[in-house]
């Protein structure tokens, strides 16, 4: 994914990257153009890690990635979003969230997660109906979600 930086503060760009994250549109590899190698280096480090992998503010690094991507390796990418039906978890990449930004309510089958203006619910059916979240907490940018029968 490109986006172009241009004359934009770094709170606007973390911004961005919040809100990708926080909808489950965060990108694999993410190009910042018109960004200085100090500022990209400092969004890679606090926001690299889950499904994010690589953050570069160089249009050039494509064909490198391309030729990562097509060797035969054992590289993996973390799904965003991701349930264990046994342990009754279900955890989300939300890159630069704090929980303090966070405000989480369930009512009924439907979890609601409001990041300041943002809202996202995840409808919670099947084995889930039974289920009332019981325990939140983010951690590496990962929220955890657990959950206990009502």
């Amino acid at each position: 994914m490109f986006t172009d930086c241009e004359s934009q503060p770094v709170s606007s760009i973390e911004e961005k990257i919040k809100i990708m994250g926080f909808y489950g549109a965060i990108p694999w590899h993410l190009i910042l153009t018109d960004l200085d190698n100090k500022t990209t280096k400092l969004l890679s480090d606090n926001f690299c890690g889950g499904s994010l992998r690589h953050i570069s503010n160089e249009t050039d690094q494509v064909s490198s990635l391309n030729s990562i991507l097509s060797a035969k390796s054992n590289f993996q990418v973390e799904n965003s979003f991701q349930i264990n039906e046994e342990a009754k978890t279900i955890k989300l990449y939300i890159p630069g969230i704090e929980s303090s930004e966070l405000q989480i309510q369930q009512i009924d089958q439907t979890l609601h997660l409001i990041y300041k203006t943002h809202h996202r619910t995840i409808d919670l059916g099947g084995s889930w109906s039974k289920q009332q979240c019981s325990r939140a907490n983010i951690e590496s940018g990962w929220l955890n979600l657990s959950f206990t029968l009502v």
